[in-house]
């Protein structure tokens, strides 16, 4: 956990607290949200996204407004250097089935234990995270479901919910733990 209360923590700061902490996996949990009014409604569903490529425009979309929290940032305009985007990438590569996996595991879980939130479209996506990136594991976003959604809203405030939900993610990790010491 990178935080005990509801503050705003950098994104780079998240990833290096990972890091650091030399985590087995990174989660990085989100309420997801749109405007105009006749979507909100409508769109409604969890998403869990894997650090690659966005392969269609939706994901683009959601990684695009997910890191324009970046500019929230005190060192917004701070890039890496070419050497460390160079290692980023090498690494997050190494990590890359392994975060898919994860994924899978997660949308599987979910797909079995979350009756009041539907799954978003395929329920797996791929897209270049600012959270994800530098990460030295495993790693996944998961939007949890839309904030922006008046029912949907209802659900995410619930605590029964909260707690249905946060043992779904345990269940998932605890699962791709199992599988990866299989394989070795």
């Amino acid at each position: 956990m990178t935080r005990e209360t509801d503050e705003f923590i950098p994104l780079r700061d998240r990833t290096k607290f990972a890091n650091e902490k030399k985590a087995d996996v990174f989660v990085s949990i989100h309420a997801n949200s749109i405007e105009g009014n006749k979507k909100k409604d409508a769109t409604r569903g969890y998403k869990v996204y894997f650090l690659s490529e966005a392969k269609n425009e939706e994901d683009k979309l959601a990684a695009m407004r997910e890191n324009a929290v970046i500019q929230l940032e005190e060192h917004a305009q701070q890039h890496y250097g070419n050497v460390q985007n160079i290692l980023i990438d090498m690494v997050g590569n190494e990590y890359l089935r392994e975060s898919q996996d994860l994924s899978i595991t997660i949308d599987e879980v979910f797909n079995s234990s979350l009756g009041k939130i539907e799954k978003l479209n395929l329920g797996i996506g791929q897209a270049n995270f600012w959270v994800l990136n530098g990460t030295f594991m495993p790693s996944v976003l998961i939007e949890v479901g839309f904030i922006s959604n008046p029912r949907e809203e209802k659900t995410l405030k619930d605590e029964s919910f909260q707690t249905t939900m946060a043992s779904a993610i345990c269940d998932a990790i605890l699962q791709f733990k199992k599988k990866m010491e299989s394989a070795r």
